[in-house]
């Protein structure tokens, strides 16, 4: 748990300020791990001989690993305190990530992206719920939006990424990067973390464990929040779901494109990103329900349209509007779920949800590749329509939070 002395005021916010900048930092960092791998399915397939459907393992072995990991570590971080779990999990990241690369078999690397998403899982839950608890109202739901667009921009920016680096050396570098990266950003955690001294932890005591199972049993029988973790799988599923199939897309005979048309296509998604923070803004002038229902609506009809599209400028532009409403989504659940959580168990909640989010990102590449195989690319972005439409539907039961 996280508490803000209140004396020395400026210090506190000057120090609440850069926190946040290197919080959304790390956020990007740690999700590029998921990310960065999109492209590079193609060509771990081609050196190992494996279908797309075989490679796409990759991925979702990370994902599934990170559902295991926000149980394990969003316990952990209950106990012992949201930062000393955020600096574990860095300098555990900077260690694993390079042993990914160095795998030279297609199960050694699943198996070690699984254990990277297990490790990667102490992250997100940790600084979402730092966010929720500790910030004031007013500025609750912009900066969860601005911890969102770093979550989100890592989709665009891992794969850019990953798309520079193998463009002259082996993918295998990717991942040697990342350790770097995860390296340099676990030591300035540790010095901004000395600095603000203002932050302190408080650890409980084994005698809270009961505790912390009845708060489990408390958040699974809160049915307010089945609806949310209802829309909730489908974001990422989505995200993720139809990055993989513009990448088909992007590939095919009908766009003729270099992989460097197409690395810039894919980095054109960060313009939607970019509008997250704004969800604080529509809060003050919409219900919550509506701004789920009018994000919702853009994302499905933007993959209907990518479905159709023939042109790479109308395929560009309909997926930053799909972005844009997933970006615009991502802030509004998490406080949906820290406003409807009972009373000491929002920080389970949310690390609920990024255990749900992730296993619709588990779920989203191989359903997109056998969709792809089975169905072809424009029915397998209407079933992404579909899927949306569904979520759209599930607004409608969301208890209604002025």
């Amino acid at each position: 748990m996280i508490f803000l002395n209140s004396s020395a005021s400026p210090r506190i916010h000057f120090a609440t300020r850069s926190l946040t900048i290197l919080l959304v930092w790390c956020a990007i960092a740690v999700l590029c791990s998921l990310y960065a791998a999109i492209p590079l399915l193609p060509l771990i397939g081609e050196e190992f001989n494996t279908p797309l459907t075989t490679t796409a393992w990759t991925g979702t072995s990370f994902s599934i690993g990170y559902m295991i990991g926000c149980l394990f570590f969003g316990a952990l971080s209950d106990r012992y305190g949201t930062r000393l779990i955020i600096l574990i999990g860095m300098f555990l990241l900077a260690i694993i990530s390079p042993l990914v690369g160095l795998s030279t078999s297609l199960l050694s690397i699943i198996l070690m992206r699984a254990f990277q998403g297990i490790i990667a899982a102490s992250y997100a839950p940790a600084a979402l719920a730092y966010i929720a608890e500790s910030y004031p109202e007013h500025s609750k739901i912009t900066t969860l939006g601005y911890l969102s667009t770093g979550m989100l921009s890592a989709g665009v920016i891992g794969q850019l990424f990953s798309g520079a680096i193998t463009a002259t050396l082996h993918w295998s570098y990717v991942f040697y990067s990342l350790g770097i990266i995860y390296l340099i950003s676990a030591m300035l955690l540790t010095w901004t973390f000395r600095q603000n001294q203002s932050i302190r932890i408080r650890l409980h005591s084994s005698s809270t464990s009961y505790s912390l199972r009845q708060q489990y049993m408390a958040v699974i029988g809160n049915r307010k929040l089945y609806p949310v973790f209802l829309i909730t799988i489908t974001i990422l599923f989505a995200f993720v779901a139809m990055y993989t199939l513009l990448g088909v897309q992007l590939n095919s005979s009908t766009f003729n494109l270099s992989q460097g048309d197409i690395l810039l296509v894919r980095g054109f998604g960060i313009v939607g990103i970019l509008l997250s923070p704004l969800a604080g803004e529509l809060v003050k002038r919409m219900r919550f329900t509506m701004i789920l229902k009018m994000n919702l609506a853009i994302s499905l009809f933007s993959a209907i349209a990518m479905g159709y599209s023939t042109g790479v400028t109308i395929v560009v532009f309909f997926s930053i509007c799909f972005v844009a409403g997933i970006a615009l989504t991502t802030p509004i659940l998490v406080a949906l779920i820290s406003r409807l959580a009972e009373a000491g168990t929002a920080t389970l909640a949310i690390n609920l949800y990024s255990l749900v989010l992730f296993l619709g990102a588990a779920l989203g590449p191989l359903a997109a590749a056998y969709s792809i195989v089975y169905v072809g690319l424009q029915l397998s972005y209407a079933l992404l329509a579909l899927l949306l439409s569904l979520s759209f539907i599930t607004t409608y039961f969301v208890h209604k939070i002025d």
